[in-house]
């Protein structure tokens, strides 16, 4: 995404990770279950604030769709919020309780894209094909919560908000990515900070491309275990480097993000990890 939305700090996710079973924890409920729902959790900022955005994934492999051509954005001030302006433990359970009325009198007719936290407000984001009914409607049932509440409706019949603005970008997707790796790791009784060999693969149309990567990433401590051509369907990439490095799951997002760059840098594609569980 550009600028409204900036790849979150290590620092940043480190503090954050005693609230992320706020979000993690919560899915979301959808009456128009024709629409496919992919629903997952990453952190970013907007402006020089922390968000939390749970956005349904899945609705890039429809978007747009012609009948639900408005977006509307349902803010409500959160009463009770921590030091990031996410709310509380007890301000969250009012505040699902809250969305589940809100989902409620979405029906069919609004499809839920995404839920913004940030700043002390959430924000709710829908495509609707009715929007100033469900507004008025959202409007009377957050006065009946003694909430204050600002509902904006805006043209949007490409998306735009959805795909530029909540789709998260190629870093905050392999976080994402990454997040759900690392849930199953802990799981497991994983020791994430414990160094262990973790293999990487990349994928480019070229050989020289190709080249040019494994020379960049052999200075930053990888060792490359396979490349070459592979055989692949017409116009996907190519040309496969499989490297490896010694070190600690912990470091698994700046380790990824660094090699999205270089895979980027020249034409190709970061295409995942995996390694060992170390208990």
């Amino acid at each position: 995404m550009v600028n409204r939305f900036q790849t979150t700090s290590k620092k940043h996710q480190r503090s954050s990770e005693k609230i992320q079973t706020l979000f993690f924890r919560r899915p979301h409920p959808m009456q128009n279950l024709s629409i496919p729902q992919d629903w997952n959790v990453y952190f970013s900022r907007i402006g020089d604030a922390p968000a939390a955005l749970r956005i349904n994934l899945a609705l890039i492999e429809v978007a747009p769709l012609a009948e639900y051509p408005q977006h509307v954005r349902v803010s409500m001030k959160l009463e009770q919020t921590n030091e990031h302006g996410f709310p509380t433990p007890e301000e969250s359970e009012a505040v699902y309780d809250i969305e589940d009325q809100i989902d409620r009198l979405a029906g069919n007719d609004n499809i839920p894209a995404g839920i913004v936290t940030t700043d002390g407000a959430a924000n709710w984001h829908f495509y609707s094909r009715d929007a100033e009914a469900f507004a008025q409607a959202c409007r009377t049932l957050l006065t009946q919560n003694d909430r204050v509440c600002d509902i904006k409706i805006s043209e949007d019949a490409e998306w735009s908000f959805y795909q530029e603005f909540l789709y998260p970008d190629s870093y905050e997707l392999q976080a994402i990515r990454n997040e759900q790796v690392l849930r199953r790791f802990r799981q497991d009784g994983d020791r994430l900070e414990q160094p262990r060999p973790i293999d990487h693969w990349l994928f480019f149309h070229t050989e020289a491309d190709l080249n040019a990567a494994a020379a960049k990433v052999a200075a930053l401590g990888y060792t490359v275990s396979d490349s070459g051509r592979i055989e692949q369907e017409e116009d996907h990439p190519s040309y496969r480097l499989q490297l490896s490095k010694n070190a600690p799951l912990t470091d698994i997002d700046n380790d990824t993000w660094e090699l999205i760059d270089i895979a980027h840098e020249n034409n190709g594609d970061y295409d995942g990890w995996g390694s060992i569980l170390v208990q």
